[in-house]
C-alpha cells in the first residue's frame, strides 16, 4: 500500500518549461531508453526522461490546453532513516535505481508521479 497526494500548483505557461526540466534533474536516468519529446503550447520543445500515459510517444501539447506525463522522483536516502526503513519494509534495495547526484549522494526512486498540465496550473 503506498500514500497518494495531490498537489496543485500555479505557474505562468511561460515558466512551464523551466518548472518540467527542474523536475527532470530529480527523475532517474533513463538509460537506454529515449527521452519523451513535448511540444508546449506556444511550441517549445522539451526532450525529457518522463513518459505520457506509460508511453514514450512524443506528445505535442501545442494545440491542447491538458497533457498528462509520469516520473519518479529521485530522493536522497542516505541520512533519512524513514525513507530507509520503508525501503526494507517493502524489500527495496536502496543501490538499485540509483543515480548519484553531484554532491555524491546516492538518490533512489520510489513510486510515481503523475502530472497533469492543465491550463488552469500543473497538478503533481
Amino acid at each position: 500500500m503506498g500514500l497518494i497526494y495531490s498537489h496543485d500548483l500555479y505557474l505562468p505557461p511561460r515558466n512551464i518549461a523551466r518548472a518540467l526540466t527542474a523536475l527532470a534533474t530529480h527523475a532517474p536516468a533513463r538509460g537506454d531508453r529515449p527521452l519523451l519529446d513535448l511540444t508546449l503550447p506556444g511550441g517549445e520543445r522539451l526532450a525529457l526522461p518522463f513518459t505520457s500515459r506509460w508511453e514514450a510517444d512524443p506528445v505535442d501539447a501545442s494545440a491542447s490546453d491538458r497533457f498528462e506525463l509520469d516520473t519518479s522522483i529521485l530522493f536522497d536516502a542516505t541520512h533519512d532513516e524513514p525513507l530507509r526503513a520503508y525501503a526494507a519494509e517493502s524489500g527495496l534495495e536502496l543501490t538499485t535505481a540509483a543515480r548519484t547526484s553531484p554532491t555524491g549522494a546516492d538518490h533512489h526512486a520510489f513510486g510515481y508521479v503523475e502530472l497533469e498540465l492543465a491550463e488552469h496550473g500543473l497538478s503533481l
